[in-house]
């Protein structure tokens, strides 16, 4: 699936990156330009990911992203941040990163529900991962609560991060595992409309649309909880899933 133009994908998300740095070292960088930040540190590990086959710098990367949420809430705290598109945390999970995962999640466990930035259950699926980093299982009939309220939000079709958070609350392996494997065909079948449609650009269907950043970051959290996976889910690659840590 690699594409020919992913050495080009690296290389223009490096020069975005390096364009958007004294913005968002600034007061002035508005929260959609922290996610663009995110999204480009995405892009890159994902290239790298695909031209090498070398997980180290998918990692740094991920890493990278993940610890520029945190700088980014450490100066302007969680104000103006609509909690779904905090994808830095999922990067910093991604990554093997607990130190920053859990200092970003005792910040976005803070971060009230924006109705005009995004639907509610995208809203509750976030906390229902980030407050078990950040109190170390602790808070439990405040998930429950949460839960609760997700569940009601469930529609005719089957929404697999409802039953992936359920099944984690439940620590049962069986549908844990098959969540995560449903949630990742949707995925591929989510990605095949957009590229049906043309609907995103190239370096994001190219990168984002064969790896899934929050899918290795649900089986790195599936396993910290406990729960024994297999290896080699759809858009989980499993040269990601063993290497040590990087540095940060």
């Amino acid at each position: 699936v690699a594409s020919h133009f992913l050495p080009v994908f690296k290389a223009n998300a490096e020069h975005d990156l390096r364009e958007l740095e004294v913005l968002l070292q600034s007061d002035a960088a508005s929260a959609a330009t922290l996610a663009r930040a995110c999204k480009l540190h995405r892009i890159h590990a994902i290239a790298c990911l695909l031209m090498t086959a070398d997980s180290a710098e998918f990692r740094r990367s991920l890493l990278a992203s993940g610890r520029r949420l945190g700088a980014w809430l450490e100066r302007r705290g969680e104000h103006g941040l609509a909690l779904s598109r905090c994808t830095g945390w999922f990067d910093a999970v991604a990554a093997d990163d607990w130190d920053g995962a859990r200092t970003v999640a005792r910040s976005l466990q803070r971060v009230e529900h924006d109705g005009a930035a995004e639907y509610e259950e995208s809203y509750c699926y976030t906390p229902l991962l980030v407050s078990r980093l950040a109190a170390d299982g602790a808070h439990d009939s405040e998930r429950m609560a949460i839960l609760a309220r997700y569940r009601a939000l469930e529609g005719d079709e089957p929404d697999w991060r409802l039953e992936l958070v359920t099944a984690l609350e439940n620590a049962d392996q069986t549908e844990y595992g098959h969540a995560l494997e449903e949630l990742m065909l949707a995925e591929r079948d989510r990605f095949d409309e957009l590229r049906a449609k043309d609907a995103l650009p190239a370096d994001e269907l190219d990168t984002l649309g064969y790896v899934s950043i929050e899918g290795v970051a649900l089986w790195r959290l599936g396993l910290r909880a406990g729960i024994a996976l297999q290896s080699d889910y759809l858009f989980i690659p499993g040269s990601v899933l063993d290497a040590p840590p990087p540095h940060a």
